[in-house]
């Protein structure tokens, strides 16, 4: 971080966290003027009951809700299509999400064409401009890991090219209202906790280590470990403990804002690839990548890795950086071990042949500029290659 560097905050979206704070949604939709909802989910979330316990409430206040539970992992241009044919069927003037983040992104995607117009969610991964700003977005998250309900983003896999396209256009797709609550979250499988945790992990970690961080995505990525590093497992073997499964929520809208203004480094560039080539879950694959890079990266920036290593609970005290570095590594990689998470990419179905194509990918991420440690294509295939 250079001080004289201008940075810049922008967080327009209103979070309301804590147990019960999704019973009111209808006082927050009403706040953002929604008459005609679309309400998207995905089938997991659906059988749960709180996409129609949701909808009830709204309806209740007098609104109109459709219900769009369509959405699958990794979504495509031809889920978000479908749902947008949906909302302009039944005219929707606003959006709820709930679910993980391929639901809140779905959402936003869908919410970025009754904006801006066109055929196809394809014209604009292909770059057609984004001009106008999203109608209102309710975002509760039921998982603890995306932070998609206050990042700036919405994230499209183009299976066409294999590739997954991040859509942007500065606050323009945020959700009006990000709603936090808990309990959505005491039903998640422990591995789904996991995962996803691991995730909101990852955000941290990189926003912190990004060449685009500020002082203010520091201080969030920094409390956001620190809640992680204490939480995860617990809430991780019993998903019904409100209070860390709670904390665990925080931690990730925490980080969300953190690399969402300071964006991600070079494991979501492998990450991307992987999930655009193998459609495996996100969360996961950053998972399985985050320690290999980690232990890539640690030569950039030793003193910002022993701070790292501190808010993963590691004592420190008397130790050199180096020394504090390298057991932050290994606090992360007995972490994930603790958590299930596979040491392996080859445990995720991933292909070794794949490994040119996914390397030419990731080296062409823009975010790559923000990775912390210079790296070139040769040696991401090695990173690959050491993954596998």
């Amino acid at each position: 971080m250079e001080g004289s560097k201008v940075f810049s905050f922008q967080v327009p979206t209103a979070v309301f966290w804590g147990s019960g704070a999704s019973l009111e949604i209808g006082e927050k939709a009403r706040a953002v003027g929604a008459r005609r909802i679309l309400l998207v989910t995905d089938q997991g979330v659906a059988k749960t009951g709180a996409p129609e316990r949701l909808a009830g409430i709204l309806t209740s206040e007098g609104m109109d809700v459709q219900i769009f539970a369509g959405v699958s992992a990794n979504p495509d241009v031809q889920v978000i299509d479908r749902a947008v044919r949906q909302a302009k069927e039944e005219s929707c003037d606003a959006l709820v999400a709930i679910g993980g983040g391929s639901s809140i992104d779905v959402a936003k995607a869908v919410g970025l064409m009754l904006a801006n117009g066109g055929d196809s969610i394809e014209e604009y991964v292909l770059g057609k401009p984004i001009a106008k700003r999203n109608p209102p977005l309710i975002a509760l998250p039921t998982t603890c890991g995306t932070g998609s309900e206050v990042t700036t983003s919405a994230v499209v896999s183009d299976k066409k090219r294999k590739k997954k396209v991040s859509l942007r256009q500065g606050t323009l797709l945020c959700a009006s209202v990000a709603i936090v609550d808990p309990e959505l979250m005491t039903s998640l499988p422990p591995h789904v906790v996991a995962t996803t945790g691991a995730d909101a992990l990852s955000h941290a970690m990189e926003a912190y280590l990004s060449h685009a961080g500020s002082p203010m995505t520091d201080a969030g990525a920094l409390y956001a470990i620190e809640l992680i590093a204490a939480n995860l497992r617990p809430a991780a073997a019993n998903p019904a403990d409100l209070h860390a499964i709670g904390l665990m929520g925080i931690a990730s809208t925490i980080a969300g804002f953190a690399f969402g203004q300071a964006s991600t480094t070079l494991v979501h560039c492998m990450s991307h690839a992987v999930g655009a080539h193998f459609d495996v879950p996100h969360g996961l694959a950053n998972a399985v990548l985050l320690p290999h890079v980690m232990e890539y990266n640690l030569p950039s920036n030793l003193p910002r890795f022993a701070r790292l290593a501190r808010a993963l609970g590691g004592r420190v005290d008397g130790l050199s950086d180096l020394e504090a570095a390298d057991l932050g590594v290994n606090l992360l990689r007995r972490l994930l071990a603790d958590l299930g998470i596979p040491r392996h990419l080859r445990e995720l179905g991933v292909s070794p042949e794949a490994i040119p194509a996914m390397a030419g990918d990731a080296a062409a991420e823009k975010r790559i500029k923000n990775n912390p440690r210079q790296v070139t294509e040769k040696e991401i295939v090695a990173l690959f290659e050491r993954a596998m």
